[in-house]
């Protein structure tokens, strides 16, 4: 194939501009390139990519920003995507067999309806099985039965795993940091080692749940018996904060149902989304306060010793 037909033909290829490739072509000024049916191309920064063609079997894409690329129906069958970043890609019924994936970040990716066959390598440099569960790569494990599942060692930073049920679970020495938490269930749960660092853990249930002096949590600290990890989880329920100094504290979702809040200064605190319900507030300093969707119920006895009903304006005591 001479020169001009090669340029002529790799335009015609590939398209990853994220403009529709109309009038420039790829970055010429990277070392790095894509090797796409035998075409040489460029290939640093392909993030927010779209194709028309959408071949790219045995393409050399190793080490390429495929961030929040758009490749629905993609041909990367046999392609090398080593250390690829594919995070939060687009890869809806995307040929993948034979492609090899270690290292690369699936984080966000959306895989639904793709092709995967026991030559595809994962990014643990195992090979897929039918069994595989893609969700541990792409993270997105909302409201996902992992009940005594092993997940020893598993890479689950910023891993959405709101809702999800992980009683009994095998956690230890696994990365979740950074990862959404939120009304999961880890009763039982093993996270010996773990990285919990800014990990989400509101409304978690941490009942029977296995920490060492290895566990990181997710202030940074590491985990000892005198851990208050209600801190983290922010179900406080039944507490007793009389008198308490609570300006400006963020209580946002927590849970205080029947807390003892009597007298205590919460001048600027957030308490939006948080329970109330059947809480003390007699004499609470509520000034400036948000209370955006907090919830009460009609045993909550308000800072002025009367209980909450559906037609109180809180305002009274946030605006006073």
């Amino acid at each position: 194939m001479g020169k001009k037909m090669a340029e002529k033909t790799s335009l015609q290829v590939l398209d990853l501009s994220g403009e529709g490739m109309t009038n420039a072509g790829l970055s010429d000024t990277s070392s790095a390139s894509t090797y796409v049916m035998g075409l040489s191309l460029p290939a640093s920064d392909l993030s927010a990519a779209r194709s028309k063609q959408k071949n790219y079997k045995s393409a050399n894409l190793s080490g390429a920003n495929l961030r929040n690329a758009r490749l629905r129906r993609a041909n990367l069958s046999g392609a090398d995507l080593t250390g690829a970043d594919l995070s939060y890609a687009r890869l809806r019924a995307a040929n993948l067999e034979g492609a090899n994936l270690t290292d690369a970040d699936l984080t966000g990716a959306w895989f639904y309806h793709a092709k995967f066959n026991p030559d595809t390598i994962l990014p643990d440099g195992r090979k897929w099985t039918t069994d595989t569960d893609m969700r541990l790569f792409t993270k997105q494990l909302q409201y996902a039965e992992l009940q005594n599942a092993s997940l020893k060692g598993k890479d689950l930073t910023r891993a959405s795993l709101w809702n999800a049920v992980l009683k009994g679970a095998d956690l230890r020495k696994a990365n979740l940091a950074g990862a959404d938490l939120r009304n999961a269930d880890l009763t039982g749960a093993n996270v010996n080692g773990a990285n919990l660092k800014n990990a989400i853990l509101t409304r978690v249930k941490l009942s029977k749940m296995k920490f060492d002096e290895n566990t990181i949590l997710p202030d940074g600290s590491k985990w000892t018996l005198a851990s208050e990890l209600r801190q983290f989880t922010k179900l406080w329920t039944r507490v007793d904060w009389q008198g308490k100094d609570l300006q400006a504290v963020d209580l946002s979702d927590a849970r205080l149902t029947y807390a003892n809040l009597s007298g205590a200064n919460l001048r600027g605190a957030d308490l939006s989304f948080a329970g109330l319900k059947s809480a003390n507030l007699v004499g609470a300093d509520l000034a400036g306060a948000n209370l955006y969707y907090a919830e009460f119920s009609r045993g909550t006895v308000l800072p002025d010793g009367c209980n909450w009903t559906p037609e109180t304006d809180m305002r009274k005591f946030t605006q006073p």
